[in-house]
């Protein structure tokens, strides 16, 4: 069974639902968008946070998360 993709209306309601997952970077329709979702993953779910608990384990305090207080009290 073949599924085809749906062309919207000007005046189809689902329209901007159709076309959320492609501005959410989820619409994996093509090969293109597939990196772009994964690499949007990797680099949010794996890179950042390891390169965090790098950053905060390697200073030379002896608070592991006074870098995080300092840098949320710098924000007020």
């Amino acid at each position: 069974m073949s599924y085809k993709r749906s062309f919207s209306r000007a005046d189809d309601k689902l329209r901007s639902f159709r076309s959320c997952p492609r501005w959410m970077c989820v619409d994996q329709s093509d090969t293109r968008h597939v990196m772009v979702f994964w690499s949007l993953f990797l680099l949010q779910g794996i890179f950042v946070p390891t390169a965090f608990h790098f950053v905060v384990a390697c200073t030379s305090t002896y608070h592991a998360y006074y870098m995080v207080v300092q840098l949320s009290h710098l924000r007020l």
